[in-house]
């Protein structure tokens, strides 16, 4: 039986296979057949009985069914430079660990168990492979490899090196062996640094090669030359890699950057006054003003300056770029003072003044200067020091300062309070416009105005009903009038404590009046108060003689009081102090009448007088404190003087 087998030797004597298995063959009678033809090396009997049982249940023959092949000599593998070697069946766990290691790296997974890991160094040998060049036929005897062994997968990071008896895998970069997931011998960077580049760590794994490379090359490696990266000095490194699972070390820390702070400003103060207190809810819009005014020593802004960002450098010695930051443009004018400080820069009113604040640039200025007219847009306008309005201060305003200068007009129903001088470029206008002036005053013209100035007043054109009231030289020009027919001051009244000087004056159609050496409005005031103090005097003088009291001392008084009835003592009590009450108003009356004299009367009448340059209309009433003279006919170039209890009028000073 086993000569009917026919048994097939191919591929050099490599593989052995029977051309037919027939249902009733068995495993003897292979073995048999096997014997005479001496094969011996590879022979798997588990397919030869797997063949037979599936024939037998067939109960059909196997053709060609090859079964026995050559086998290889085992290869085997030294890890790291000069480490172990590893073959046959503990080549598997080994390439495990190494996977294992791989998961635990990336997973930064430190629970998972690990045996002896790999690090090499930039050029070391990771793997060395020894290959055995011949195999064993099926007949048990030695014939050359035809093939060489195909090496290990690997990545970029690994060079493979022939050897005589296999080859080696070169390290290309420093770090730890492993078997990524691609299944390939691959390279782990054992550096790692934090998210920000500030620390610097390094893993640890437990070595069974590479330790000594490890302490040398990582732990002591020398950091980037900086002064700004701080080293952490390990001292017991052993004892550091006797662990049997993933841990990490920090080896350095770098500097992080420093953010900066721009640069801001506080407006403490609004460019615009609070709305004012008024009664209910209601609020007069011409009360509400467009600017404010500051006192000296007010604080106006305060600015935080600017500190610059300062940047980092990570663990490698590169630098953590920050964002800069920009300071805050600001300057400010000649009326505002800065007070710096390391952390905040004081802003104060160098002045009392009119605030001028933009975004940019703040100042306090002396003069407040209206670009326009004085109406809804600005409301009233009250400033202790000086404005300048370039328009017209519209009907219905009010203006309170020290000096004003009025480029336009003063319209009607205004009321201007000037406590210093006033320049009116135009005119004044309207019955119901009031303008008082502290100091002097020069104005284009005035037309049914009131008008009161303290100082001298200067008139360019012409008065035409108007009321004017000044305390020392007042002066209308007449700028432009060539009429013979009327003057440049035509009704109401003009009214000056010195020298009254005017171009003409007078209207047939209307009465002018002209007085000069008191203040004409006062006057009455005066002679009222005047009339008072009589009338206070002789009513004082009239309760004495009632009660009768005169000329007693307190003795004599008391006695005499004493006798009186109680009618008669209550009658005495009422009277007296009826009395006080009296001398009490008579004493006020007198401060009254002494401020009312020299409000009202010149300091010497006999300074006084009024020049007219051209001419007088009839028409025309002139009046000095106690005389009064109206002008019937026309005049030409004449002074009107008091003299002698009566008005003088000359064609010059010394021929009055």
């Amino acid at each position: 039986m086993a000569q009917q087998i026919q048994i097939q030797v191919y591929d050099q004597d490599t593989k052995a296979a029977i051309k037919v298995i027939e249902p009733d063959h068995t495993v003897e009678i292979i073995r048999e057949a096997l014997e005479n033809e001496y094969i011996r090396n590879g022979i798997n009997w588990k397919k030869i009985e797997q063949s037979i049982e599936k024939a037998q249940i067939t109960g059909k023959p196997l053709f060609n069914v090859t079964i026995a092949t050559s086998q290889k000599l085992p290869l085997s593998i030294q890890y790291g430079q000069s480490g172990g070697f590893i073959s046959g069946a503990d080549i598997e766990p080994f390439r495990k660990n190494l996977m294992a290691i791989c998961s635990a790296l990336r997973n930064k997974d430190r629970g998972i168990k690990l045996s002896g890991g790999v690090f090499v160094r930039s050029g070391e040998v990771a793997l060395t492979v020894h290959v055995n060049q011949t195999f064993l036929n099926v007949y048990g005897e030695d014939v050359p490899q035809l093939e060489k062994e195909k090496p290990y997968p690997k990545e970029k990071c690994l060079s493979i090196k022939s050897t005589p008896e296999g080859y080696r895998l070169i390290a290309l970069v420093t770090g730890f062996l492993i078997v990524n997931e691609r299944g390939v011998f691959d390279i782990f960077d054992s550096f790692y640094a934090s998210e920000d580049r500030q620390t610097l760590y390094s893993h640890l794994i437990p070595l069974a090669w590479g330790e000594q490379s490890f302490i040398d090359k990582v732990i002591r490696s020398t950091p980037p030359t900086s002064s700004e990266i701080t080293i952490n000095h390990i001292s017991d490194i052993g004892s550091l890699l006797a662990i049997d699972s993933l841990s990490s070390i920090a080896l350095r820390h770098g500097k992080p950057p420093t953010p900066g702070r721009p640069g801001s400003i506080v407006f403490l103060l609004p460019p615009d006054s609070p709305l004012p207190k008024q009664d209910g809810d209601r609020v007069d819009y011409r009360s509400v003003s467009s600017f404010r005014e500051v006192a000296e020593g007010t604080i106006i802004a305060e600015r935080v300056p600017m500190i610059q960002s300062i940047p980092g450098i990570d663990v490698f010695g590169e630098p953590i770029h920050v964002a800069k930051v920009k300071d805050y443009i600001f300057s400010y004018g000649d009326g505002v003072t800065e007070e710096p400080s390391p952390d905040l820069i004081t802003y104060k009113a160098k002045e009392r003044g009119v605030l001028q604040l933009e975004e940019h640039f703040v100042n306090v200025s002396p003069v407040l200067i209206i670009n326009g007219d004085v109406c809804s847009e600005t409301g009233n306008i009250t400033y202790s020091r000086s404005v300048i309005i370039h328009g017209t201060v519209r009907s219905g305003f009010n203006v309170t300062c020290g000096d004003l200068t009025v480029r336009e007009n003063i319209e009607d129903a205004t009321r201007i309070t000037c406590k210093g001088d006033l320049i009116v470029r135009k005119g004044i206008f309207g019955e119901r416009t009031k303008v008082f002036v502290e100091n002097d005053a020069k104005i284009g013209r005035v037309q049914n105005a009131y008008l009161r100035v303290n100082g001298d007043c200067l008139i360019d054109e012409y008065a035409y009903h108007a009321r004017i009231f000044c305390r020392k030289d007042i002066r209308v020009e007449g700028r432009g009038r060539i009429d013979m027919n009327k003057g440049c001051v035509i009704g109401g009244e003009i009214c000056g404590l010195n020298t009254i000087t005017v171009h003409s004056i007078g209207s047939g159609a209307t009465l002018t009046t002209v007085s000069c050496g008191f203040d004409s409005e006062h006057f009455e005031t005066l002679n009222r108060t005047l009339a008072l103090e009589s009338t206070l005097k002789k009513k004082i003088l009239l309760l004495q003689n009632k009660v009768n009291l005169k000329n007693l001392d307190k003795e004599t008084l008391a006695q005499r009081v004493k006798h009186y009835s109680p009618e008669k003592r209550q009658m005495i009590k009422n009277t007296l102090e009826d009395l006080r009450v009296t001398i009490a108003q008579l004493e006020k009356a007198g401060g009254s009448i002494a401020l009312l004299t020299r409000k009202t009367m010149s300091t010497d009448i006999s300074k006084s007088k009024i020049v007219i340059e051209k001419h007088v209309i009839p028409q025309t009433l002139v009046v000095f404190p106690h005389a009064k003279k109206k002008i019937y006919r026309e005049y030409s170039h004449i002074f009107i003087i008091y003299r002698d209890h009566e008005i003088q009028i000359a064609d010059s000073l010394t021929s009055a």
